[in-house]
């Protein structure tokens, strides 16, 4: 996930999208990754999506979701 949080720190928010997707797709339990995810999905007004990445990440980490 190092490439897309640098993508996503330089404001590449469609490369960081890509590169944190196949993060996630190649450790769904990456919650660096789903926590970027969710603040893309934010920038891109889509705050359901946040949401979804965010709660993915709780699980992630094994905490439970408030």
């Amino acid at each position: 996930h190092l490439l897309g949080a640098i993508h996503h720190a330089a404001g590449r928010l469609d490369r960081a999208e890509h590169r944190l997707g196949r993060a996630v797709y190649l450790d769904p339990r990456d919650s660096d990754a789903l926590l970027l995810l969710a603040s893309i999905a934010e920038r891109r007004g889509d705050p359901a999506a946040a949401a979804r990445f965010r709660q993915r990440a709780r699980r992630a980490l094994g905490r439970s979701t408030p």
